[in-house]
C-alpha cells in the first residue's frame, strides 16, 4: 500500500533537514512528536507510559486512563494539552515506531460496518524548532459519522457513536457560523461554539485563521454509500467556503 500522509510528511521533513544541515554544519534543528486522541470528548495521550493508566479501584481491572485537559497558557496565551508527552526524534525510523505505537493504543472496536472502527478522533503533532523559529504540523484523523440504525451499536459502542457524531456536528456548526460571519459582516454575528467540543476548542486559533488548513475526504464508491458520500461532500463544501482572512501565528 502507498504510504499515508504522516509517513510522507516525516520523509519530507527529514530530507529537508538533511539538505539544510549539509549546506550549513551549524544548523541545529530539533523535531518533536506527540499524539493524542479525543475519546468520548476526553483527551488521552497515545504515547504516555503504561498507556496513561492510573489506579482506580472502581474501574474494571483497577486501572483507568487519565484524561488530559485543554489549557490556555497564562504566559503565552496559547492553547495546549496539559501533561501531554512529547518525544524528541532524530530520524524517520524512530518517528514511525512512535507513530505505530500510538496507533496501537487508539480506541478501535467492531461494528456491523467495520471490524476495526475508530472510536475516537486522533491528532498527530509535529513540532520543528530551529534557532528562534518554531513550526507546527498537525494531522487530525476524524472518526466518521455513524448512523445507529446501520452500525447497530449498543451500550459502550452506542455512547461512542453519539460522542463522535456530536463532535462532528459541533465542527460543522463552527464552520457554518464562521462562513456566515465572514459572508455577512453587516449582520449580527453568530456565536461560534468552539468550546462545545475538545477538538474544536484545541484548534480554535487555527479555525479562526491562525493556520493553513487542508481537509481531505474519504468517500466510498459503492452506490449503497451514496447518501453518506453526499453528506461528506456537503460538509466539505461548507469548509471550502471558510476563508482564512488573516493567517496569524499563535502568541
Amino acid at each position: 500500500a502507498d504510504p499515508g500522509i504522516v509517513p510522507r510528511t516525516l520523509t519530507d521533513v527529514f530530507e529537508k533537514i538533511g539538505e539544510l544541515s549539509s549546506l550549513d554544519l551549524n544548523t541545529q534543528i530539533e523535531v518533536f512528536v506527540s499524539f493524542f486522541e479525543v475519546y468520548n470528548d476526553n483527551v488521552f495521550d497515545l504515547l504516555a507510559k503504561d498507556k496513561g493508566l492510573v489506579k482506580d479501584p472502581s474501574a474494571p481491572g483497577g486501572y483507568k486512563r487519565k484524561p488530559l485537559e485543554v489549557m490556555r497558557s497564562i504566559e503565552t496565551d496559547k492553547l495546549h494539552i496539559q501533561d501531554l508527552e512529547e518525544r524528541v526524534i532524530k530520524d524517520k525510523t524512530l518517528a514511525m515506531e512512535l507513530f505505530q505505537q500510538a496507533l496501537d493504543n487508539r480506541q478501535v472496536a467492531h461494528t456491523m460496518l467495520n471490524d476495526d472502527s475508530s472510536r475516537s478522533h486522533s491528532v498527530f503533532q509535529l513540532r520543528v524548532a530551529q534557532e528562534n523559529s518554531v513550526s507546527y504540523f498537525h494531522v487530525i484523523d476524524l472518526a466518521g459519522s455513524e448512523r445507529l440504525k446501520r452500525t447497530q451499536t449498543t451500550g459502550t459502542r452506542q455512547r461512542e457513536t453519539c460522542n463522535i457524531n456530536n463532535s462532528l456536528l459541533t465542527l460543522s456548526t463552527c464552520l457554518q457560523n464562521l462562513r456566515f460571519n465572514q459572508q455577512n459582516p453587516d449582520k449580527a454575528q453568530r456565536v461560534v461554539p468552539f468550546r462545545d467540543s475538545k477538538i474544536t476548542r484545541f484548534f480554535q486559533v487555527a479555525l479562526e485563521g491562525g493556520a493553513k488548513i487542508v481537509m481531505i475526504l474519504n468517500v466510498h464508491p459503492a452506490p449503497s454509500e451514496a447518501a453518506e458520500t453526499i453528506h461528506v461532500l456537503r460538509y466539505s463544501a461548507i469548509a471550502s467556503e471558510v476563508v482564512a482572512t488573516q493567517i496569524r501565528p499563535e502568541k
